[in-house]
């Protein structure tokens, strides 16, 4: 959260106790049939999300959300963190 927190990373977390068809939309999108999904939108290049699948280590994510904030200003334009939730 404290690297989350310092970058500004919005975040959204998809609820999925109760099927959604957004959900379902987005696991067909980023060919996933397996949860939990975690896409990264790099803010300098959302056209190529870093994606991790399945259970994955705390310094795997770390290491992908500073690959994806590593660019000259990203953290800058991102918004405030806030998070959403799809249910």
């Amino acid at each position: 959260m404290a690297f989350v927190e310092k970058h500004n990373v919005v975040t959204l977390r998809a609820d999925w106790t109760h099927e959604s068809k957004e959900i379902d939309q987005a696991l067909e999108k980023f060919n996933s049939i397996s949860i939990p999904l975690t896409v990264i939108f790099p803010a300098e290049a959302p056209d190529r999300p870093i994606i991790l699948r399945d259970v994955y280590t705390k310094s795997a994510l770390l290491q992908s959300l500073k690959q994806a904030t590593e660019s000259e200003g990203a953290a800058a334009r991102q918004a405030n963190r806030n998070e959403t939730v799809l249910k």
